[in-house]
């Protein structure tokens, strides 16, 4: 019930996934459920949602999925659809917080290798333009220092190849020692904020900021192009000239 008291507070909807061959506890759940004033398995309680039912917890659509220490066929279910190193992060952090009832994980590094094809549209677009094909293909993501991964784009009308950027994502000393190596020694720096790889460089005049992120089953390229300025004190407005975005889907792992 601690579910239903935290609902009553906060716009949230809460899903319990129980293997099919579990109907004493699915049958327990419905009662509990009806005492919620519900009429079947799905109620809404003040901001929230109430949703019990059979299924795989990891095939759910979800933002967050809550495990049971308990079970450890669960656990391991649960890590090895997670497609991640989460196995090496859950042992690390069982270690660090021994004693701990609550153990939160988060995905270290992204499962974005192999081939992805999508296009590329300016904004705002000009007359008469169109789409742009693009192929992209990244390597397995560098996690040991002084190593890169493949990190290519290339650009095509129909088939015919237009342009390619044979770029790599490099990690130098630590997790966060990343760069764009682009060759002939133009490397741009890179961080994660959060899911999304964020490169902020210049060139000429303009100051352009590259957001990559997974997006669903879309890995999504976002660069927002700025008139500079020379810096001052306080706050200074700036133009904002275009956005470049690029979206994908994988076509091979």
């Amino acid at each position: 019930m601690k579910a239903h008291l935290q609902q009553v507070t906060s716009p949230i909807s809460v899903s319990f996934v129980i293997q099919p061959d579990k109907t004493n506890i699915y049958e327990e759940f419905q009662k509990r459920i009806h005492l919620l004033h519900s009429n079947g398995i799905s109620t809404t309680v003040e901001k929230g949602t109430i949703v019990i039912e059979k299924g795989n917890i990891t095939k759910q659509k979800v933002d967050i999925i809550i495990g049971s220490s308990s079970s450890d066929a669960l656990r391991q279910g649960i890590m090895k659809a997670a497609e991640s190193n989460i196995n090496t992060a859950y042992e690390a952090e069982q270690t660090r917080s021994p004693n701990s009832i609550f153990i939160s994980l988060e995905p270290d590094n992204p499962n974005w290798n192999g081939t992805w094809r999508g296009s590329l549209t300016n904004y705002p677009m000009r007359p008469g333009s169109s789409a742009v094909d693009v192929l992209m293909e990244i390597g397995s993501y560098p996690t040991s220092d002084n190593t890169c991964t493949v990190w290519r784009n290339t650009y095509l009308q129909g088939e015919e190849v237009q342009a390619v950027k044979d770029y790599r994502l490099c990690r130098g000393q630590g997790a966060d020692d990343l760069v764009i190596d682009e060759g002939n020694d133009v490397k741009l720096e890179t961080r994660w904020i959060g899911d999304v790889l964020v490169t902020p460089f210049k060139y000429d005049n303009l100051l352009l900021i590259s957001s990559t992120r997974l997006r669903g089953d879309i890995l999504e390229e976002e660069i927002v192009i700025i008139d500079d300025k020379p810096a001052i004190k306080g706050v200074q407005s700036v133009h904002t000239r275009a956005i470049q975005r690029i979206e994908l889907k994988r076509v091979k792992s």
